[in-house]
């Protein structure tokens, strides 16, 4: 924790700042007071500006800009790690300490109305993240394979929990192979789904039992997925307009990169790849999870899959994932060739259906909402 003294904040009204956290102040809100005390915990409350909005309505925490010009060049959250905010902070805090850091640079100010609403925001973030680093997976986009003491499957809905199993541990059960012993089948993009739900109905089951209720009996009659899944549970934010800096990234955000190369990205599954950032410049494998990928290794993974593009024993397209890992072990032990593919793939992305410019990187993060109906 920062020894540095601190003040606490007061109610000034500045321009609005275009980062950080906002807290609507209406009867069920916090006190200023309650969340200088969140901040202090993690040893933050020295680098945070406080802005009063809307007639003293609504109240904005951000980043100062020194601490933020200092420590995140180039909008890096990759950064954070090696700042001593970060490095003082106790170790079992660290998660929720740079899921804070993050939020505060966030450049799409983050709303909520109390304080219990945020802190169940950076615990489900911090739940999903640590999910999402115990998940492991056999990469199929057909395959139907999930535990049949928990799920039963249909073809119109896919597969429903069980009656009187828990959500949460069939959750788990089916992502960790620590639990089960074995690796069922997903594509990236369902893959995500689950890690995302894991952490959601882990806070819910703990702070708000009868939403969790809610949950594991809507996974009983019919799963939500894809676009029912991402209008219920997720807030999209950034757009190829006014896109996140390329280089920022928030634990517990599920992040899409593109595959820029249009020949291999019509192989069912490689179109793009779906991950989730678990925090400290680190991204999901789903298929191997002893070897996280960094920004620059997923980057020359994807660029890498055209390389792979070959046909199977009936004359379907297909990637041969052995010339893929070959090729990026190659670029990895050539900083003339990684520069090169860097320089392809460290770009916005190219709007659907358009593969002109290279580039993999999506414009917007996905985070998990606090409301939602079912």
């Amino acid at each position: 924790m920062s020894s540095r003294p601190v003040s606490r904040p007061g109610t000034t009204s500045l321009a609005s700042p275009s980062s950080g956290i906002k807290i609507t102040r209406n009867r069920q809100s916090i006190h200023t007071d309650a969340l200088w005390q969140l901040f202090n915990r993690h040893g933050l409350s020295h680098i945070v500006d406080w802005h009063s909005l809307e007639g003293g309505d609504v109240l904005q925490v951000c980043l100062k800009e020194d601490w933020l010009v200092r420590w995140l060049p180039d909008k890096d959250t990759a950064r954070i790690q090696v700042s001593p905010e970060y490095r003082q902070s106790p170790p079992a805090l660290r998660p929720l300490t740079e899921i804070l850091i993050c939020m505060l640079a966030n450049p799409f100010p983050t709303e909520f109305t109390s304080l219990d609403e945020l802190t169940m925001h950076l615990e489900m973030r911090a739940e999903i993240a640590q999910a999402a680093a115990k998940t492991e997976m056999n990469f199929h986009t057909e395959a139907v394979h999930r535990p049949t003491q928990f799920w039963s499957y249909d073809e119109d809905k896919g597969f429903t929990l069980k009656a009187g199993q828990d959500l949460v541990e069939a959750l788990e059960f089916t992502t960790q192979p620590a639990l089960s012993g074995e690796r069922f089948s997903f594509s990236c993009y369902r893959a995500t789904e689950y890690v995302i739900l894991l952490g959601i109905s882990k806070v819910l089951r703990q702070k708000r039992p009868k939403h969790y209720t809610e949950l594991l009996q809507q996974w009983n009659i019919e799963p939500l997925q894809s676009s029912r899944f991402h209008e219920h549970f997720l807030l999209e934010s950034g757009s190829l307009d006014t896109p996140f800096p390329m280089r920022f990234y928030t634990p517990g955000d599920r992040v899409w990169f593109k595959n820029p190369d249009l020949p291999s990205s019509d192989v069912a599954g490689y179109e793009g790849s779906w991950v989730i950032y678990l925090g400290q410049g680190k991204f999901t494998n789903f298929w191997d999870k002893q070897k996280p990928f960094s920004l620059m290794t997923k980057c020359v993974e994807v660029y890498h899959w055209r390389d792979g593009l070959s046909s199977d024993a009936v004359g379907m397209a297909t990637i041969d994932e052995t010339l893929v890992a070959q090729e990026v072990a190659k670029t990895l032990q050539n900083q003339d060739r990684l520069a090169l593919i860097a320089d392809n793939m460290m770009r916005y992305r190219d709007p659907a259906g358009v593969y002109e410019n290279g580039g993999c990187i999506d414009a917007s993060r996905e985070s998990p909402l606090i409301h939602f109906s079912l």
